[in-house]
């Protein structure tokens, strides 16, 4: 089996260098495509990428996929590979939303079957000789979820015509499948590598569930020994759809958020300063007291006061991923990887287990992108 493995690809972003993209021009493959192919090479059996293939955080719908489909079109021409396995990451969450409400509702209600709860969807990528099906599955897809092929595909996509052109046969694309957060990959020596994006590694995308466990504590409830790869992508789902889509559609307001954005990432806060003491004028309107509880007033103007000032704290030291070849070794970083690899126990025993049977080893090791540096 032969396979190439890239991530953080980032349609729609100006600066990507695989597709150049201008104003009222139909988007071509950049600079940077040649380098790409050049590594990929051709005949490959799978591209797998592991996620911020899209970038809905900065541009909208249309002009990221305007993008990849130069892209996609391209991968078909030049023959890099017939088959495509997506993860999504954190910049194309939204995509990871709109195919798992596809796939688990509507889908679903038109075929007057009861919509389910999936948060994710694991990917299995097994090159072993007789350890059953070899190849790309998704062992959680049942058949009536699988296309007209029997494929495994998941959640009717749409994105086989990104590479397509008008008149070409049905079937004549890419062919695509999804899987979200994980895709694991035995090789012929029986080894199991995890592949995966790697942002729930970073504090951000991982916060809602640290914190929501932290408030809530016996409250919530999780699997035995959970959270599972599915809760955990449930409890951070508010902040990484925020992230993703909940950024880049947000119309006049996505260069705002995305200035605030590019502040925090190079530490040299303008805006946030004066955003929060806005913010905080206006709760503090909000918070009238009657006379007799005027102490309440003081309470909340220096609790607010010590929120800014930490919030300030936190966001000038903050230390991005981005192009960071140490960031799996810093400390809170490693904790993270390590509960996250909890988790993956977790999944692989719901995997090996009826009615799926996957017999997939302990993972050995971990491939993800996100810092836009090789990680492995």
């Amino acid at each position: 089996m032969k396979l190439v493995v890239t991530s953080d690809l980032h349609f729609g972003d100006p600066a990507c260098a695989l597709v150049r993209c201008a104003p009222g021009v139909e988007p071509q493959v950049g600079p940077a495509y040649g380098r790409f192919l050049e590594a990929a090479g051709t005949g490959n059996d799978y591209l797998v990428l592991l996620g911020d293939v899209f970038d809905f955080s900065i541009a909208d719908y249309a002009d990221a996929y305007a993008a990849a489909r130069a892209f996609f079109l391209r991968v078909r021409d030049d023959g890099i590979a017939r088959e495509v396995i997506y993860v999504p990451g954190n910049h194309d969450f939204g995509f990871w939303h709109v195919t798992m409400h596809e796939a688990n509702v509507i889908n679903r209600v038109r075929r007057f079957r009861r919509p389910r709860s999936r948060w994710s969807v694991p990917g299995v990528l097994d090159d072993r000789q007789g350890a059953g099906p070899r190849g790309f599955r998704l062992p959680y897809v049942t058949p009536h979820a699988r296309d007209e092929a029997g494929g495994p595909r998941y959640g009717g996509l749409f994105l086989d015509h990104l590479s397509m052109r008008p008149g070409d046969a049905a079937g004549s694309g890419l062919r695509f499948n999804v899987a979200y957060p994980n895709v694991y990959l035995v090789t012929d020596r029986g080894e199991c590598v995890l592949l995966t994006h790697g942002h729930y590694f970073e504090g951000y995308f991982a916060a809602a569930g640290e914190v929501s466990r932290e408030i809530a504590g016996d409250d919530l409830s999780f699997a035995a020994g959970g959270p599972d790869i599915d809760e955990l992508v449930g409890l951070n789902f508010p902040l990484n759809e925020l992230a993703s889509s909940g950024i880049g559609q947000a119309g006049p307001l996505t260069p705002v958020l995305r200035a605030v954005q590019k502040e925090i990432n190079a530490g040299a806060l303008d805006r946030v300063p004066r955003y929060l003491d806005r913010a905080v004028a206006a709760i503090d309107r909000l918070l009238v007291f009657p006379w007799y509880k005027a102490y309440l007033e003081w309470i909340t103007d220096a609790g607010l006061r010590k929120v800014r000032s930490l919030l300030l704290e936190r966001l000038g030291v903050r230390t991005p991923p981005r192009f960071d070849g140490g960031f799996a070794a810093r400390p809170e970083v490693s904790a993270r990887i390590d509960a996250y690899l909890g988790a993956v126990a977790l999944e692989l025993q719901k995997l090996n287990g009826e009615p799926y049977g996957c017999g997939l080893p302990s993972v050995d090791r971990l491939i993800f992108g996100h810092t836009h540096e090789p990680v492995v």
